[in-house]
C-alpha cells in the first residue's frame, strides 16, 4: 500500500538507519525549517536549553525567523520606529 509504511510506523526509505516512527528533518532543510522553528517554540516550556539551541542552529542554517508579534495595545507611531 504505502511504500513508507511498515506494521504501521513509518520508515523513511532515504534514511533507513533511523528507527521506524522517526522522522529525519534537517535545520539545513529549507522546506523543514520553519516548522522545526516552531517545534522550538512549543518545546520551549519543557526544556528551554534545547530550543535555544535549535533556534541558534537553525539561524546558523540561514533560517530566518518569522517576526515577533506586536505588543498587545501597542500603536505604532508614525513618526518614530518604536512601538509604545
Amino acid at each position: 500500500m504505502s511504500a513508507h509504511l511498515i506494521d504501521g510506523e513509518f520508515q523513511s526509505d532515504k534514511y533507513p538507519t533511523c528507527p521506524r516512527g522517526k522522522v529525519p528533518l534537517s535545520v539545513k532543510d529549507v522546506t523543514a525549517q520553519d516548522l522545526l522553528w516552531e517545534y522550538a517554540q512549543r518545546r520551549r516550556v519543557v526544556d528551554a536549553e534545547f530550543s535555544d539551541d535549535l533556534e541558534t542552529a537553525l539561524r546558523q542554517a540561514g533560517y530566518v525567523p518569522p517576526p515577533l508579534p506586536h505588543p498587545r495595545g501597542a500603536e505604532r507611531h508614525e513618526t518614530r520606529d518604536a512601538w509604545t
